[in-house]
């Protein structure tokens, strides 16, 4: 035993554990009062009230003047300040013991009880509204503890700095999220007075804080870290409470510094080696530039240990090999990351773009845990191979570059950017690589809404950054192979891997890939669908037609409500020069939906061999074969396509709310307010397709001359 209480201590315990007792210190705090008032306000006889009295004098909790009045000595005084204490903490017992209230100074946490009128949150959206809406009302001072910053509320903070609003901001030194980069005229001032915000570090912040004039929101971490729930108030007692634990944690803070990293690094002048390998030191003033240089001047460059790139990318515009160093349990022991980009951000940016055309170059072997908007962006070459890296965020949100209406968009591997020339002509390797855009206990996709996302009518935010569109791999506008083959794509809230706007050179297998999706969908472009596990489409953001696709022996699994396990889609532009895809195979891929939409979509695309692929779970379709009317001089209907010998195990649902409120014969067939699901279903623009069905599945055909079989 480390530690003996006295015997008094079980005493005061005793007395105190008794209702009434604590009732009449509590009225003796507010004032000094008689034996009978004391028993008429608390209606007790007056043999009861004297039995009490006499304990709590006896216990020198209170004293009796020589007016016969009873008061609190400073014994109880002092001892019911620290029940208060106590009663915060018991009153809220579910939440601390998951939640780490220790870790802050002790004088704080003996001053808990002042937080006492509080309004308490289990629910994060809630916990944040609460934080923006007091922002925007400051009228003297904002107070940040922050280990990642409540992205919904950035524009609140500048606009709130631009009122002239004192704001004050203690920053985890390595932030869970991004390293919000505010404009050097928030952070900057003339000599003698203070920048409109002033931003310190610490290497770890035991508290989640914010306070204002208006209020105050406090969070305490759990053993993983902050779940951003917790208390919030208006009471001056708390904002006081939270100034000061604030004030001293301010003190033992330092200053946050701004790296101000070359524009341009100047190559060596001496004769070009072969190979150079590279320590990394995660300082970004150092290995920036040495990457860069590195790439610049050699042919091969090892990476070795940490790396960070600070705000910066590395652009490679010659060919080499960038690797690695070496694997652990399978994961690569290189690590590159990325910090203090601004957010939100508006340009496509990314860790490693490659831009030169004509050059060949390999990514391999490295773990990327941060970035903005892109982590690997090819935009023009000769080849690219982008082989056994780790691409991993602990979530998408607030990394991806804000697209106008769409919100935001995260890209693991992206290659074709948005040239309408294309690039990579001699070829695109993109093997053996894992990537996972939520690894965090925020693994929906978007920020929780209470149990609102299970609700199929539910669309995230995405222009307030409550969620993000995320693409595991995408590539776009190229002119040669394309070979995605043997990737674990994870939690992607989109699509797992993309391609579109190909040139008709371009033949593309995606073949051996497993693509995950535990998260909700993020109704991406407007749409009615969740996400997709594998999307092929001809032509979105550029004119493009006739490219050949493999969709082969790929496994797709998606969790969530309303996604789409492989989509085989013609144009969505009217362009000069688009039109449908070339031939396409979609066969021996496992797909599960676990409560899905459709498990395999051939639209507006002609003679697509869709085979012996295995499909299970649920969803309202198994398999959809859809066009829609001519537009602009395109026959964009569905026609030629081969539908046989697939397994379809999946429980096709009943038509429910959702799927009734939208029978418009392109999402859902039926009639007005009433669906109808099915097995296969060929809508009204779908011509000479074959169809082979076994006897216990079920077919809707609104098309013309379509041929159905049933083995």
């Amino acid at each position: 035993m480390s530690e003996k209480y006295h015997d008094n201590f079980y005493d005061m315990l005793f007395e105190m554990s008794n209702e009434i007792r604590h009732n009449i210190l509590l009225l003796l705090q507010e004032k000094p009062e008689r034996m009978t008032h004391i028993g008429n306000k608390l209606e007790l006889t007056l043999p009861e009230i004297s039995r009490h009295l006499s304990r709590l004098s006896e216990s020198n909790l209170i004293r009796k003047d020589v007016a016969n009045y009873y008061n609190l000595t400073y014994f109880g005084e002092s001892l019911l300040q620290y029940l208060k204490d106590l009663d915060f903490l018991s009153n809220n017992r579910g939440y601390f013991s998951a939640h780490d209230p220790t870790r802050i100074p002790d004088k704080y946490l003996r001053r808990l009880g002042e937080l006492s009128e509080y309004g308490f949150t289990d629910n994060v959206m809630s916990f944040l509204h609460f934080i923006d809406t007091n922002i925007k009302e400051a009228q003297s001072f904002v107070l940040f503890i922050v280990d990642q910053y409540p992205l919904t509320a950035i524009d609140s903070i500048i606009k709130t700095a631009e009122r002239g609003i004192e704001i004050k901001i203690i920053e985890k030194k390595d932030l869970t999220g991004p390293d919000v980069a505010f404009d050097e005229a928030h952070l900057l001032a003339e000599i003698g007075e203070k920048p409109q915000i002033e931003i310190n570090t610490l290497e770890e912040n035991e508290v989640y804080l914010y306070a204002s004039d208006k209020g105050c929101a406090v969070a305490f971490p759990t053993v993983n870290g902050f779940d951003y729930t917790g208390f919030h108030t208006e009471s001056p007692e708390a904002i006081e409470w939270s100034k000061d634990l604030f004030n001293e944690m301010w003190e033992v803070s330092i200053p946050k510094t701004y790296l101000q990293l070359p524009q341009e690094v100047t190559p060596s002048k001496r004769k070009r080696e072969k190979t150079i390998t590279v320590q990394g030191t995660e300082d970004a003033s150092q290995d920036y530039p040495a990457i860069q240089q590195a790439v610049n001047n050699f042919d091969e460059v090892v990476l070795k240990g940490r790396f960070n790139l600070g705000a910066s990318r590395v652009v490679v515009n010659k060919s080499c090999v960038i690797r690695g160093e070496g694997r652990q349990n399978n994961i690569p022991l290189t690590v590159i990351y990325k910090k203090g980009w601004k957010f939100p951000f508006h340009e496509f940016d990314s860790l490693f773009m490659i831009d030169e055309p004509g050059i060949d170059v390999t990514i391999e072997n490295i773990h990327f845990t941060d970035f903005n908007c892109t982590c690997i962006l090819g935009e023009n070459g000769g080849s690219v191979n982008v082989l056994y890296n780790r691409i991993t965020l602990q979530t998408g949100i607030g990394r991806g570059v804000t697209a106008g209406l769409y919100g935001d968009l995260v890209l693991g591997v992206n290659i074709g950017g948005p040239r309408p020339e294309g690039g990579f002509e001699n070829g695109v390797l993109i093997e053996g690589n894992y990537i996972d855009f939520a690894t965090s206990y925020m693994v929906g996709g978007h920020f929780p809404q209470e149990g609102e996302e299970n609700n199929p009518y539910f669309r995230p935010n995405l222009q307030n950054h409550e969620g993000y569109i995320g693409y595991g791999i995408i590539v776009n506008d190229n002119l040669g192979e394309v070979i995605i083959r043997d990737n674990i794509v994870r939690n992607m809230n989109f699509a797992g891997i993309h391609v579109n706007d190909n040139k008709e050179s371009v033949h593309i297998t995606i073949i051996d890939n497993e693509v995950i999706s535990q998260v909700y969908g993020s109704y991406g472009y407007s749409g009615s669908i969740a996400g997709y596990g594998i999307r092929a489409l001809s032509s979105f953001g550029f004119p493009a037609k006739g490219t050949e696709v493999d969709i082969i022996k790929n496994r797709v699994m998606c969790e969530k409500q309303n996604y789409v396990g492989i989509s085989v889609n013609g144009q969505s532009n009217y362009l000069e020069n688009s039109g449908k895809l070339g031939e396409v195979r979609v066969e021996e891929n496992d797909i599960t939906l676990n409560d899905g939409y459709t498990g395999i979509i051939v639209r507006k695309t002609d003679k697509v061999r869709v085979a012996k692929n295995q499909l299970s779970g649920a969803a309202y379709y198994a398999l959809q074969v859809s066009g829609i009317k001519a537009r602009d001089g395109f026959d964009l209907s569905a026609n030629q396509n081969t539908i046989e010998d697939n397994i379809f195990n999946l429980t096709i649902k009943e038509p429910d709310t959702y799927s009734n409120d939208q029978v418009n014969r392109r999402l859902f067939y039926g009639k007005a307010g009433v669906a109808e699901t099915t097995h296969v279903w060929l809508n009204q623009y779908t011509n000479e397709n074959k169809i082979k069905l076994s006897e216990n599945e079920t077919l809707v055909d609104e098309g013309k001359k379509n041929e159905i079989t049933i083995q």
